[in-house]
Formats: structure tokens, sequence, C-alpha cells
């Protein structure tokens, strides 16, 4: 049997258990959660890793940062219980185009405050921002996915120097460039993965809103056509 398909299973086990409307933490989601973590690290964290440690600094970095673009989405894609369509939307859980999903993550997880949005000492954003999460989409996410490249002034560098804080800084030679440190996003990107696994455990309000999200996303990853079970009912 293959990875993906002992994942349906499991998931397929988990969701009766679940698929009622109990969202409290218990050992069933705990199960879920841990079929989340597993496949990503297995699937994309621990093989970025690897890649880091063999990094000859002759290319990986547009490799590395097409997968972390890819990440992005989809870490916020879980969040949010939505999945992409090609075609017309036809359910508020669908989304076409991914620029929205995209940009809301870069300007609301705690890891990217004070390089795509700023807050005050109020606890209030500001309008002025150190680098525009438009631009970071379109010509980085966008550059890579469908040209292979970065376009405009972005450019990719390791950022191994243990100066470097913020995943993105202004160089002023070559141009005014926007350099995006790998490494670093890599950094962020792992805060956010083990930070999200802990609120999926809470029993909050956002706790369980997440693990209705994650069951809904798991419906639609692994194919599960039964639309019956709590978390596909739009909430008001």
């Amino acid at each position: 049997m293959s990875a993906q398909n002992t994942e349906v299973v499991k998931w397929q086990s988990i969701r009766d258990c679940c698929k009622d409307g109990d969202y409290l933490y218990s050992p069933n989601w705990n199960s879920a959660i841990k079929l989340f973590e597993n496949r990503f690290r297995n699937k994309f964290i621990n093989p970025l890793n690897r890649l880091f440690k063999a990094d000859t600094k002759s290319g990986e970095g547009f490799t590395i940062v097409m997968v972390q673009c890819a990440l992005i989405e989809t870490f916020a894609a879980f969040r949010e219980g939505k999945y992409f369509r090609y075609d017309n939307v036809l359910s508020p859980y669908e989304y076409k185009d991914s620029i929205e999903l995209f940009i809301k993550f870069l300007t609301e997880i705690p890891e990217f405050n004070g390089v795509f949005y700023l807050v005050n000492a109020n606890g209030v954003k500001t309008a002025n921002t150190p680098f525009n999460s438009n631009d970071f989409y379109k010509k980085v996410r966008c550059g890579l996915m469908h040209e292979t490249r970065t376009k405009g002034n972005w450019k990719i560098t390791s950022g191994n120097s243990t100066n470097d804080k913020s995943i993105v800084s202004k160089r002023r030679r070559n141009g005014n460039c926007n350099i995006i440190y790998r490494d670093l996003l890599q950094r962020d990107l792992i805060s956010y993965f083990k930070r999200y696994i802990i609120e999926l455990k809470q029993d909050t309000e956002e706790g369980i809103l997440l693990r209705r999200n994650l069951a809904r996303k798991f419906d639609q990853l692994y194919d599960i056509e039964d639309r019956t079970a709590e978390w596909w009912k739009v909430l008001e």
C-alpha cells in the first residue's frame, strides 16, 4: 500500500469518530493532527532540510523558495479549510485565485510581523510596511511558479549570517534589491508549523475552528466524497 493510500485509510478511520461535530480535543483529534504533522514533515520539511544540508550555493535557492511558496499557500489553505478549484468557484470553501489567501497569510501570521506588516505599540496594524506582500506574491511566488525565476528587484540568497534576523532586507548595491534569505524563511515557516500544531490542540474558539477546517481540508485532500460531515456545513 502506498503512503498516500495509508494516509487515506488513517483519515477515514479518524473521521468516522469525529464527523458528527464533536470538536473538543481528544485522542482522535490528536491522531488527525499527527497525520497532518507527519505528512508535512516527511514530504516537505525533511526533504527541504536535506537540500539545505547538501547546499552548494550554486542554484538551490530557486528550488527551495519555490517549495517554500507552495508551503505558504498550503499552510494558508489548511488554516482556512479551503481548497483550489480551477473552474468556477461553487462553494465558500473553494478558491480560484490564490492571491487573497496567500497575502492574508503573509500579513497575519506573527512570524511575518515586521516584514510584510507592522503592528504599532497599541496592537494596530500600520499603513506602512517594510515589504509589499502583493509584490512578493507576483514577483517571487508567481515568478518562480510560472517562469522559474524571481522578477523585478527580488533576489534570493542563503542568509547564513548570525546578524540576519528578517527574512527580507534591502540591499542598495546592485540596483536596490529586496534580498530574500531562504534559510530564515525556512526558520519562520517551521516556527509557524510548530505553532499551528499547538493551536490545533487547544480547546479555544480558534482551536475548535482550526480543527474543523483541518478536517474539511483532509476530506478534499484524500478525495472523500461524503459531504455530510458537520465540517462541511457553512457557518453563519
